[in-house]
Parts: C-alpha cells; structure tokens; sequence
C-alpha cells in the first residue's frame, strides 16, 4: 500500500509584526504606569489633607476647651522643631502626623497667637493650608522667607524689620544680630540675616532725628560749614603791575558735648547742617586805573543739635589784593589752602585759576574733613589783555556725630 506523505504547515510572526506589537505593548505600559503614578500621588495628597484637616480642628478644640488659651507663637515644622505646639495639642493629638513620603513636615505658624496657618506641600508643588482667620481650606503658591536689608544701628532692629518676606524666627545676639526668615505656605526659610550694631551715627544732611529707645546717655558733635575761599584779583593789561591771589576760607567751628542724658531731651530732635560758604569772585580786569580786589568768600552756615548744642559758620578768606603804587607787593601773593575741617571723608572745593597763560596765579585746593574751607583762587596775568581773577572755592558742608559713650 503505498503511502501519502503530509505536507506540514509551520505558523509564525515576521520581524516587523513582532516589533508593532511590542510598541503596543510599550505604549500601554507608559499609560498604565503614568495612571498608577498619579494614582499614588493623588493618594498621598488625600493623606495629607487629611493631617492638615485633623492637625487643625485639634488646635481649634484645644483653644475653645476648658482652660483654652492663645496658640504657640511660633514657625514650626511639625514633627521635627515644633516645641510649644506639641505640648498645646497634646490632649486632643496623640501622634504627630507624618507626610506619607517622608524627608517633609507638615508646617505650622502663628505670629499673634490668635490666629494659625497649618500646611502640607502637595505633590504638584503648591501648598494645601488651613488658615484660622479665614477658616477654610486652600491651595497656595509657596512663598519663601527673604532677609531685609537692614542698616547699622544703635539697638535691635524692629521685629517688623527684620524680613522682607517671611516671618522672622530664631533672632539672637546683642549686635551683630542673626535671625532666619520662615516662608510662608511651605515656602523655604531664609537664613543669615544679620545687623550690625554701631556706636555712633554721622548725619551730613538736616533732618529729624527719632532717637532709640535703648539709648540713655549720648555725646554730641556738631561742627559748622567751612567758610568759602576768597576770589583772586585780576591782572593789569598792561605789563609791569601785581596782583595777589585769594586766601583759602576758615574752617567751621567745632562744637562738643558729652554725657547728654536722653531723658532730658526730646524724643525726636532737629538736627540742622551747616552749609559751606560760597567763593569769593575773582575780580575782572578795568581797561584802565586801580584794579578792585577779588571778592572776600562767604561764611559757612551753622550747625546744631536739637536747637540748644551749635557751632558757627567759618569766616570766608580775604580776596586777593592789587599791587601797584600804594599797595606794593613784590612778589604776588600765591592762593593758600582752605583750612582742614574734621575727619577725611569729604574737602571743600579748590579755587580756581586766573586767567592767562603767563604768571597766573593757580587756584588752591580745599581744606579736608567736615567744615573745612574751600581753596582761595588765583590772580589774573598780568598784560597783554585783560584776565580775570578765579573764584575761590566753596566750602566744605558741616555734620553731627551722636556717639555712646
């Protein structure tokens, strides 16, 4: 008998059909694991509503209970710094609630003890909060803490002061003083805020001056502007005659007071700053006859302290002189220097130079320091044509120095 050989048919995938349907695969499996993951996140958040809601409704059962008092002041995290919080809560919160991820707290706040914010941060970032003193629930953007730049000072800086954005925690020291600024709604917390404590202020412009409350005995400088330097004298138009330069300016007088007990005065007082006097003008060439001296400078204004501690202007300096038949002068006097002020931050202003080219006279510089008086300016040359004298230079502004003593 003969036999019938059956033909086997195989089955299979090619490579293509097999690489579509492990995209498939891949595609469901991104969607399944973006599905579970915001699964697990929007279960965390419920969680931590949760907490916020139990922390909150603790805190307000504590305060409205028998012997209910204010809640803690203070910025906290809970579970980690909070210290007052845990003992105010502790008979109506037996555990501290725990964000369900870990290495975060819940944060609680409260500046006035009447009124309390309690977050936890969301998965997405934001802030989920109870805030008492609109007694709801809500979504916030985190806001962090921000130091305040604060200028050196003889006491503490204000609470108020302290932060530009935050609430101010953990402030110590006697000068320099350090804090931390807490963000608001789960915001990060600032650190190294400081101010620096000083031991006298100089004040270079009139003002009115609060005084702190934790001085008790104060010194007092006041010194008046410097006085203008003198303008110098014109020169001859013809060859042959002299003519003086101007003399620099005075300083301000100087005027010193110690051991003023604060209690005695006033608790915001004037404080008044002498300005400095002006230049003389220099004189200007006549086209014949005696030439006229340069103009004498102006005297600084004065100072004071609270209207009853002062110090006068200084005296201008002379302008200069011309030097021809009556007034003899052989050689020319030179422009001087204003006299020195107090300190070296500041100098009054430099004379200026005659005109001409050939035996002008230069102008001088100021004096240095507060008050101190401006240079004298220099006299004009002599011939070939008329030249003027330069004007002196103004003086240097005053100032009052409050010191502890």
């Amino acid at each position: 008998m003969q036999e019938k050989k059956l033909n086997k048919i195989t089955f299979g995938f090619t490579l293509i059909e097999l690489l579509v349907v492990i995209a498939i695969i891949a595609v469901f499996s991104g969607f399944l694991f973006v599905l579970m993951g915001s699964a697990v996140n929007s279960a965390k958040d419920g969680r931590r509503m949760g907490d916020v809601s139990t922390v909150a409704k603790s805190l307000l059962m504590t305060n409205a209970g028998p012997g209910g008092s204010a809640y803690p002041i203070e910025t906290c995290n809970i579970g980690s710094d909070c210290s007052a919080f845990v003992t105010y809560v502790a008979s109506n919160l037996q555990a501290m609630p725990i964000d369900p991820s870990g290495g975060q707290y819940y944060q609680y706040s409260s500046d006035d003890g009447i009124n309390f914010t309690v977050c936890a941060t969301l998965s997405n970032g934001y802030a989920y909060c109870y805030e008492s003193i609109n007694s709801k629930y809500d979504n916030y953007t985190p806001t962090p803490g921000a130091c305040a730049s604060i200028a050196d000072s003889f006491c503490a800086p204000q609470t108020s002061s302290l932060c530009a954005a935050g609430t101010p925690k953990n402030f110590s020291g006697s000068g320099p003083w350090t804090w931390e600024c807490e963000g608001a709604h789960t915001g990060a917390t600032a650190t190294g805020c400081t101010a620096n404590r000083t031991t006298s202020i100089t004040f270079t412009t009139s003002q009115t001056w609060i005084i702190p409350s934790c001085l008790t005995t104060i010194n007092v400088e006041v010194v008046g502007g410097g006085g203008g330097g003198g303008g110098g004298a014109g020169g001859y138009q013809s060859s042959g005659g002299l003519t003086n330069s101007g003399l620099g300016g005075n300083a301000g007088s100087q005027t010193i007071s110690n051991n003023i007990s604060v209690s005695t005065l006033p608790s915001s007082v004037a404080i008044v700053i002498g300005d400095g006097g002006d230049g003389g003008a220099g004189s200007v060439s006549p086209t014949s006859g005696y030439h006229p001296d340069g103009a004498q400078g102006t005297t600084g204004t004065a100072s004071s302290f609270n209207g009853t501690i002062s110090a006068p202007g200084g005296t201008g300096g002379s302008g200069g002189s011309t030097c021809w038949a009556t007034h003899p002068c052989n050689p020319a006097q030179v422009a001087t220097v204003g006299n020195n002020g107090y300190g070296t931050e500041i100098t009054g202003s430099s004379g200026q130079n005659g005109a001409g080219s050939f035996n002008n006279g230069v102008g001088a510089i100021g004096g240095t320091g507060y008050g101190a008086g401006g240079g004298g300016g220099g006299h004009g040359e002599c011939g070939n044509g008329a030249h003027p004298g330069g004007n002196g230079g103004k003086g240097a502004p005053g100032r009052v120095v409050v010191t502890i003593p």
